[in-house]
């Protein structure tokens, strides 16, 4: 498809126009341009591609993957938000400590799709700078009864130092090419533009830093007992509504919605549809977008993982059915995720429209906290069978009774959460968990509505003989639409742990089923023209027929003699 193409006009400002080839792996010319005796102190970054050219999937970056590691740590500690607060304002310290951690890894992300620094020592040591500005944050998240007790905790100033230091350096990767960068002078705009954006989010996360460190320490206490079990201590750690105390994490939730806004305003408004925004934007490699959201989903349901593997052990057929209702069930939102994504750069929102990029982006950070979420209502079920036969030591610590072995200590922040009644607490985890599920279905869907387009979707819905609505489809969406509905409001009338986990996993089963009557009922979705001139449908590649997400194996036949 030539690249000045109406098509090509029409999509993501951030994107190339639709060419890949089969070349050398990894050998991408446009990062070949400096002279092989670079300075190894400091050179300049380089812009991956521009408009037109052919698009490279670059090697596996080791430390992208080893920058991945932190934001395990991360998802981890947000479900123990949830944990430890099943509440209203658990559920508001969740939100405002997810989106600020997407937005780090999302700015790495975008950065990394169009520009590559070299490895010299400044890369290097910025580098380090913002790996440990992330670290900083990430071990800060801890349950709200830290969090909002900003006078006498420093995790909730620690946590906004961390994002506002992190976000600062990621401004300054992007001043360096307003400065001096081996690109277009497209790649100095694009530079200059994102400093601006970025500054929307920074601005809001340093007044969080200010407003959590006046409280802090413009507290009259000396804070030596900062380490103390906070649980217990006073009635403000449990309350249910949100006050003054709260208004670092609202900053910063406002700080990540900031810079969405931001987004949607730059693109959807002030780009235009002729095309003229690429004399001063430089395209993401799509390929190498597909390849990234799909590691951090995987980190995504890594937590689930780990929310059900990291637990204490109770014997029972109600507790193994439960852990193994949440192992399966991930291994299924794997399945249905992989099973849905496209695998090839012609096929993603990004690169169909700038508007279906833009819904994408949003809906991607919705599905991520969703995920953690589902992930962290399976450890609060299992945890309901390890509460029973808990009683109190008299020293601080509740000590938990397992069906084998000696008791196990734990400190009163990792007991069951405090201020509620367990039929009361049982009923909030099952309401997590369905809205969390639910909006998982419902984003997954939507993503998949962003990629293909309204209008190719209802295409789909009709027969290819006469063209009329297909019964049997509208009957299988009417049955996705319901089961949508039913897990919704699932907790409404069970809250029972076991049930609630039995029942979601069917209900994952379901969706599978419903997913695969839907590709074999309906019609092949778009039908891309590639480079060559030859017609491509993602649902007709013969890898969709396959487990999605692994190697296919592959042997040569020797003959002997």
């Amino acid at each position: 498809m030539a690249p000045n193409s109406d098509e090509a006009d029409t999509a993501m400002p951030m994107d190339s126009s639709p060419h890949e080839v089969e070349g050398v792996e990894g050998e991408d010319p446009t990062l070949m341009t400096l002279p092989k005796d670079t300075n190894r102190w400091i050179n300049p970054p380089k812009q991956r591609q521009r408009w037109g050219d052919t698009q490279i999937l670059p090697h596996v970056n080791w430390g992208d993957l080893f920058f991945d590691l932190f934001y395990v740590g991360a998802a981890y500690n947000l479900a123990a938000i949830l944990k430890a607060s099943p509440s209203g304002l658990g559920i508001l310290y969740f939100l405002g400590c997810i989106f600020p951690v997407i937005l780090l890894w999302n700015d790495k992300m975008l950065y990394d799709s169009r520009f590559a620094a070299e490895d010299d020592t400044y890369h290097r040591t910025l580098e380090i700078l913002i790996l440990g500005s992330v670290a900083t944050a990430v071990l800060h998240i801890r349950p709200v009864n830290y969090m909002a007790d900003g006078e006498n905790s420093i995790t909730m100033f620690a946590f906004c130092l961390g994002l506002t230091l992190a976000s600062i350096l990621h401004q300054l990767r992007y001043l360096e090419l307003c400065l001096w960068v081996d690109g277009g002078p497209e790649a100095k705009q694009s530079g200059l533009r994102d400093v601006l954006g970025r500054s929307s989010s920074t601005v809001w996360f340093l007044a969080a830093t200010i407003a959590s460190a006046l409280a802090y320490y413009g507290s009259s206490d000396s804070h030596d007992d900062d380490h103390r079990i906070l649980a217990g201590d006073s009635d403000t750690v449990f309350r249910q509504t949100v006050n003054s105390t709260d208004l670092p994490i609202l900053l910063c939730l406002i700080g990540s919605f900031s810079q969405l806004i931001y987004t949607i305003v730059m693109i959807i408004f002030c780009f235009p549809n002729d095309g003229s925004h690429k004399k001063k934007t430089v395209p993401m490699n799509i390929d190498f977008v597909i390849h990234r959201t799909g590691e951090w989903t995987m980190l995504m349901l890594g937590e689930s993982i780990l929310s059900l593997l990291i637990v204490d052990i109770e014997r029972g057929i109600n507790y193994s059915l439960t852990f193994y209702s949440g192992i399966i069930s991930a291994i299924l939102l794997q399945y249905m995720h992989f099973r849905s994504q496209p695998h090839h750069a012609d096929g993603h929102a990004m690169r169909r429209t700038k508007e279906a990029g833009v819904a994408f982006s949003f809906l991607m950070q919705a599905y991520s906290a969703s995920l953690v979420a589902v992930g962290g209502s399976y450890k609060m079920l299992l945890y309901e069978f390890t509460y029973e036969g808990e009683y109190d030591s008299g020293d601080g610590k509740r000590l938990l009774t397992p069906s084998y072995g000696p008791p196990l200590g734990r400190s009163l922040a990792g007991g069951p959460p405090s201020g509620f009644s367990e039929e009361d607490r049982q009923q909030r985890v099952a309401n997590i968990f369905c809205i969390s599920l639910a909006i998982v279905w419902f984003t997954s869907d939507m993503m998949t509505i962003c990629h293909k387009g309204l209008s190719s979707n209802w295409d789909r819905c009709h027969c290819d003989k006469d063209s009329n609505f297909s019964k049997i489809g509208a009957f299988v969406i009417f049955l996705r639409i319901c089961l949508l509905v039913f897990i919704a409001t699932l907790s409404q009338y069970v809250s029972d742990p076991t049930p609630i986990a039995i029942i979601g996993l069917v209900g994952n089963m379901a969706q599978v089923i419903l997913r695969e009557m839907s590709t074999a009922i309906f019609s092949d979705g778009n039908v891309h023209d590639t480079h060559d001139g030859e017609k491509h449908s993602e649902e007709s590649d013969e890898d969709d027929d396959k487990w999605p997400n692994t190697t296919q194996a592959r042997a040569t036949h020797i003959i002997g003699n």
